[in-house]
């Protein structure tokens, strides 16, 4: 794979401390399906980026069935905040 397109592996995912403010307050998951994160919590708003299967993200915050993550998006060297729906992540396991 030329690209990297997320984290792919616990070492990985290690790399998003940092840019973690309350590290006790966020969840890692683990996406599914390709989805668009977007600037809000609705279908409409203005997408920011698209998440891959695979990719590690980290839940924020919760508004029914939207979740607010921060990805990491390896090719600008930035995490990104966005809202994607839920069903399309799950937590990761501590094993």
């Amino acid at each position: 794979m030329s690209v990297l397109r997320g984290c792919r592996s616990i070492s990985h995912w290690h790399s998003l401390q940092s840019l973690r403010p309350h590290p006790e307050l966020l969840r890692p998951r683990i996406v599914l399906r390709q989805t668009i994160v977007r600037q809000k919590p609705h279908g409409k708003a203005l997408p920011i980026r698209v998440i891959y299967p695979n990719e590690i993200v980290e839940e924020i915050d919760a508004k029914g069935t939207w979740i607010e993550v921060r990805a990491f998006d390896y090719i600008r060297g930035e995490a990104t905040n966005g809202w994607m729906l839920k069903k399309y992540t799950r937590l990761m396991s501590a094993d």
